[in-house]
């Protein structure tokens, strides 16, 4: 019967295998690989001729390797690359239809990409969103929708509170509040009926920290963090989960386009302001959004993740 015991790396089973069989041994023990985060798997098999074997995955490749040890002369590990699995992302939203709205503005093109990867179905919308028919149809016409990303954003005003005009305060609320009741109200009714769901919010943590001159902005966006919550509380046990993004600083054309980036001074105010002392990446806010809208996510429930390199934790 096999004793097996389990490394968590090449470091960790060198000086197990140095103490069991001497430094004779070890001097053909030469380790070709990678050696960060790496599981080794060590059987001794109790027979009259000891073998080693060892597994390591790497990349979703397994490597094994049987050595003859206990023999006069030492033996070189090799390791021969054969597939284990076929490669797949760690998160998978194979089968799952995705509906991206304003896909062509904001995190749209990123998310688009990120999501199609994972294996998901993408329905790429970029309607204005502006009236209740435009959303019902946008459904209508995507038919079944596991997933829908509300991607929203307008043109951030920077007026001082004081001036903020009535045109300014509607036209914010209808560009990022307005469409998201509509987009639930058309789509919701299915993922109860089908008891599986998920509906995520591109948001904004501008709602959770007071900036100057973004009246008007915060507050619509706080609008869609305060349904967010609500709704998700609702929903949840039909089993559908409702969860918002809340981030700043994250590189986008829409808010921090390339002309931005360059300028000196939003440099100095990155370094001054953010933690993460950089924008995050596009690819990293995708990559989370993935995640929550992946059945690895279905344990939250109208939760709000900042998303901003710590310019808010919380």
């Amino acid at each position: 019967m096999a004793a097996q015991r389990r490394f968590q790396s090449f470091a960790d089973f060198y000086p197990f295998y140095l103490s069991e069989h001497g430094h004779a041994a070890c001097r053909g023990l030469h380790y070709l690989g990678s050696s960060a985060g790496l599981a080794i798997t060590v059987y001794a098999l109790l027979s009259e001729r000891y073998f080693l074997i060892i597994e390591l995955d790497i990349e979703q490749r397994r490597c094994t390797q049987h050595v003859p040890y206990g023999a006069e002369r030492p033996y070189r590990v090799q390791f021969s690359t054969t597939p284990k699995v076929a490669s797949r992302p760690m998160v998978s939203l194979e089968s799952k239809r995705i509906l991206v709205n304003h896909a062509d503005v904001f995190m749209g093109p990123v998310l688009c990409n990120v999501l199609a990867e994972h294996g998901a179905e993408v329905i790429a919308d970029t309607h204005a969103l502006r009236t209740g028919d435009e959303a019902s149809q946008i459904v209508a016409d995507a038919g079944e929708v596991h997933v829908l990303v509300a991607n929203l954003s307008v043109a951030a005003p920077s007026t001082a509170a004081a001036e903020v005009t009535e045109e300014e305060w509607r036209d914010t609320f209808a560009a990022l509040v307005d469409p998201l009741p509509r987009l639930v109200h058309a789509v919701l009714p299915q993922m109860i009926e089908r008891r599986a769901g998920k509906i995520l919010v591109m948001g904004s943590a501008s709602a959770l920290r007071g900036m100057k001159r973004a009246s008007t902005y915060s507050a619509a966006r706080g609008a869609q963090l305060g349904y967010v919550q609500a709704l998700g509380v609702e929903v949840a046990r039909h089993n559908v989960q409702v969860n918002a993004i809340a981030q700043n600083f994250v590189d986008n054309p829409t808010y921090f386009p390339p002309e931005v980036q360059a300028d000196e001074r939003f440099q100095a105010r990155l370094q001054r302001e953010v933690p993460l002392g950089r924008l995050v990446d596009a690819r990293e806010d995708a990559e989370f959004a993935a995640y929550l809208c992946s059945d690895r996510a279905n344990c939250f429930v109208g939760q709000v993740f900042p998303l901003c390199g710590g310019w808010v934790t919380r």
